[in-house]
């Protein structure tokens, strides 16, 4: 039979046996053989040749490259019609395949076992053995010759046995065959050799099995696992390996490297200890004003500096007064961004005064960054004031069930995508269309100095915004700039005890300019803001046709919006293409 036994504890790849009287006993005693004879009354001659294995040095599980020491124990059992047994051989095979007999010899498994030499060899037997094997693992079976034969007496026990002896045996890798966990070896000796023979002419035949218990595979397939065995007790342990170790890199971003965190951890960027962003590429600002905060390139791994808009405020460097420094959006400050408007005004001659005439240079708009869309600003000075600049358009719907949905048009509340639509179920229209119609420009006679502007148009606001909690007003401009702007500070309006109009009249803005009337009524479903104001001032910068109405009210983001070309009459100007 095949008994296996424990091993002592080592490092995996310990080059040598471990110290110790510790012994193990492993195999089955040799099978004793006599030649047949006739059916007599007197004994049967007998020789029973007796041996074991024993490992007696190395881990208690072993793994490649660790040495094991062998210990083979030579004995007899009863010898009927002799005295003794010659050993002339000992056969030791080093490696064979559990799926066949075991047998001397056997199954060779592979390069799974290497004899260490005869250099390694001790004996008690009081001689010398020789195999002529090189440190190798072929062939497969290592023979011991003694340099004389080994005279064994009958009887000789095991334990303890007449003699023993001992070499060293190397793991070269793990068992393929049915018993991954061992690897099994046998020893005896072959009649047909003469290997042993009695003083009775008989010879002794058998062969013993034995196995080197081995370390399981612990291998996890975890990178950041450190996968060991306890040789000691042939139990695997998983601990993280080091902080920083390098793993597979699977998230295809060029700007992260991935590497273990000291854990088996799983959750996020990391899958058992490998965090997937365990490195971030840090970009290093330009020190441009004119780009904005560097970001790494994931498909590159490179950092890109996007250009700020165009307009955008720069450190001014030129010492020049009459320019103003900005962005030009491709990344470049422009000392020469803005320039300062010379304007000449000649005073004609009268019966007091000789004509004259005085230039003056005033400063440019400043830029003070994006266009804002609903500061009545040009915040990025290129002549379009809020909704008017491209840079606020088109409209989009923001929020609620059609969010990011067009919304460039009145339409219904029940038929999207419109502003209605949106701000009906809780969105806003992010400068959205101002509808109804009409507006017009009336100039005044020469020299009164007072243009008039009256307009009825309505706004798709979300429901309960704040009428009088916030400024209302008006801005009329054109690709010049701004032409009018008419405003109402928070709380002018007067309204209704039944809370859907509101109200303003002041009769001197017919003299002296501003707001003359204002009536705003709310839809009966509270979601379009209708309004119809009366006022007066200079609108002579109404010279193109190409004109834009905002209309600002409940301090919403941004204002509502109406473009077209308008039509010139007598009196001054027509719009009459708003949306219904």
């Amino acid at each position: 039979m095949c008994v296996h036994g424990k091993a002592s504890a080592s490092k995996p790849g310990n080059a040598g046996p471990a110290a110790g009287a510790r012994i193990l006993r492993l195999g089955l005693l040799a099978i004793a053989v006599s030649a047949a004879a006739p059916r007599v009354a007197h004994a049967v001659n007998t020789c029973n040749g007796l041996i074991t294995i024993d490992y007696v040095g190395g881990p208690d599980f072993a793994l490649p490259g660790d040495v094991v020491r062998v210990k083979l124990t030579l004995g007899t059992g009863s010898i009927q019609g002799g005295t003794k047994l010659n050993v002339n051989r000992l056969r030791f095979d080093l490696d064979c395949d559990s799926n066949f007999t075991l047998g001397i010899p056997c199954t060779d498994e592979g390069m799974k076992v290497e004899y260490e030499g005869d250099s390694t060899i001790t004996t008690t037997c009081g001689v010398t053995w020789a195999t002529g094997h090189g440190v190798s693992d072929t062939p497969n079976e290592v023979v011991f010759t003694p340099s004389s034969p080994v005279m064994i007496p009958a009887s000789q026990t095991i334990p303890p046995g007449f003699c023993a002896l001992e070499f060293d045996v190397k793991v070269l890798a793990r068992s393929t065959d049915g018993t991954p966990n061992e690897i099994e070896e046998t020893t005896g000796y072959l009649a047909s050799q003469n290997d042993a023979r009695c003083d009775n002419n008989l010879t002794s035949t058998g062969q013993q099995s034995s196995s080197i218990p081995l370390c399981p595979d612990c291998n996890d397939n975890i990178e950041c696992s450190q996968d060991m065995c306890d040789q000691s007790t042939g139990m695997c342990s998983h601990t993280p390996v080091a902080d920083s170790t390098p793993c597979t890199d699977t998230d295809n971003n060029a700007c992260t490297t991935a590497g273990c965190n000291g854990t088996l951890a799983t959750g996020g960027s990391v899958t058992d200890g490998c965090d997937q962003n365990h490195m971030v590429k840090t970009c290093t600002d330009d020190t441009n004003p004119c780009t904005g905060p560097p970001t790494c390139n994931p498909q590159t791994g490179n950092c890109d500096f996007p250009n700020v808009p165009d307009s955008t405020p720069c450190p001014d460097t030129d010492s020049n007064a009459c320019t103003t420094a900005g962005c030009d959006g491709n990344g470049v400050c422009d000392q020469s961004h803005i320039l300062c408007v010379t304007t000449t005004t000649t005073i004609p001659t009268t019966t007091t005064t000789v004509p004259s005439t005085t230039t003056t240079t005033v400063q440019g708009c400043v830029p003070t960054g994006p266009e804002n869309c609903g500061d009545m600003i040009d915040n990025d000075c290129n002549g379009l004031i809020d909704c008017a600049d491209p840079a606020c358009q088109p409209p989009v719907c923001s929020g609620g069930p059609h969010n990011g949905e067009d919304c460039s048009t009145c339409g219904s509340a029940k038929r999207p995508p419109s502003a209605r639509a949106c701000t009906h179920t809780g969105g806003t229209c992010q400068c959205g269309p101002l509808c109804k119609d009409p507006t017009t420009i009336k100039f005044g006679p020469p020299g009164a100095g007072l243009d008039q502007f009256k307009s009825h148009g309505r706004a798709s606001l979300p429901i309960s915004a704040d009428v009088m909690g916030a400024e209302v007003a008006w801005l009329l401009t054109n690709s010049n700039g701004m032409i009018y702007r008419a405003a109402l500070p928070p709380g002018a309006l007067t309204p209704y005890p039944s809370g859907d109009r509101f109200t303003y009249k002041n009769p001197d803005a017919k003299i002296h300019g501003g707001i003359y009337k204002v009536l705003i009524k709310i839809s009966s479903l509270g979601e379009t803001y209708g309004y119809r104001v009366e006022a007066y001032g200079d609108m002579s910068g109404a010279t193109d046709a190409l004109m834009s109405l905002q209309f600002y009210i409940a301090n919403q983001p941004t204002p509502t919006i109406h473009t077209e070309l308008w039509k010139r009459t007598a009196a001054g100007w027509v719009a009459h293409g708003f949306s219904l």
